[in-house]
């Protein structure tokens, strides 16, 4: 085919996930613009030390996107919806047991970790619970952006993130004067619940794809067993920061020891296979289920 023809499927298919990409950046950095004009830069402050730590949180999601979208591109080339579905599901699996656990600690942590930026971070703790908690709901719905752009709806992923937008900024300029960094954390909770549920839903009606297999579900299951409620208890209860770090050691040791028993089920095997390289041949989820 010649180039002339190729450019305009190129740009189609490419210009939007650019546009997408650009609005995710303003959504993550606008609040903090928005914070020092509007409050003050010591709110800027507070607010950017809370939100750093949940930036950990997104390598695995960054990591695995980038080892399952060359396999999800190959089944809709197929018009294989099955294996897409069990990729999917397997790729939200590995997602909400690699992320889970980091953004129960982070809630848990919240104060410890605030106060190593020096006195009067600690306001900003309420910012961080909101938002780990926002992201166990975000990475629950797994990839959904990549899997919408793998199956050609580029459009659609571009018309969510500027939805989410628009959302994210008249939040922040109606919330910011009133409630201060948790006004711009609610902006920032409802922007990232637009932009992850939205999709979910455009994924099941279009295609008949969700991400809450057999491995999804154990995955949480673990996650909220060995981090979540010894955690949250122990926050209740108002435990200091070495019992706090005595129940996470306990509750990653639980953690190992149930992944390694429902290796089978989350698709330990396929994931690894993607970790030695992508360009290898290995067991997919779809040819393990």
């Amino acid at each position: 085919m010649p180039t002339a023809e190729l450019a305009g499927p190129f740009w189609r298919f490419t210009g939007p996930r650019a546009l997408s990409s650009l609005a995710a950046i303003v959504v993550q950095r606008l609040d903090i613009v928005l914070l020092s004009a509007l409050r003050g830069p010591a709110d800027a402050a507070v607010y950017t030390a809370a939100t750093r730590f949940l930036a950990l949180g997104q390598l695995s999601s960054v990591a695995l996107a980038g080892s399952v979208q060359h396999r999800m591109a190959a089944a809709f080339a197929r018009s294989d919806n099955a294996e897409a579905r069990q990729l999917y599901q397997a790729a939200t699996g590995w997602l909400v047991l690699l992320s889970w656990p980091a953004y129960l600690v982070f809630a848990a942590f919240a104060g410890p970790m605030l106060s190593l930026f020096g006195s009067g971070y600690g306001a900003g703790r309420r910012v961080v619970l909101l938002l780990a908690l926002t992201m166990l709901v975000a990475t629950g719905c797994g990839m959904v952006d990549m899997v919408l752009n793998m199956a050609g709806r580029t459009a659609w992923t571009f018309y969510n993130a500027m939805v989410g937008t628009v959302v994210n900024v008249v939040a922040n300029v109606a919330l910011i004067p009133v409630y201060g960094i948790l006004g711009a954390a609610l902006a920032w909770t409802a922007s990232i619940l637009v932009t992850n549920l939205v999709p979910l839903a455009q994924l099941w009606w279009s295609l008949r794809l969700h991400p809450f297999g057999r491995g999804t579900r154990t995955a949480m299951a673990l996650a909220v067993v060995c981090f979540g409620l010894p955690l949250g208890l122990a926050s209740l209860l108002g435990a200091a920061a070495p019992l706090l770090a005595v129940v996470s050691v306990a509750g990653a040791a639980a953690y190992l020891a149930g992944a390694w028993h429902w290796r089978t089920t989350l698709h330990l095997d396929a994931l690894r296979a993607l970790r030695r390289g992508r360009n290898r041949s290995g067991p997919t989820p779809a040819a393990q289920s």
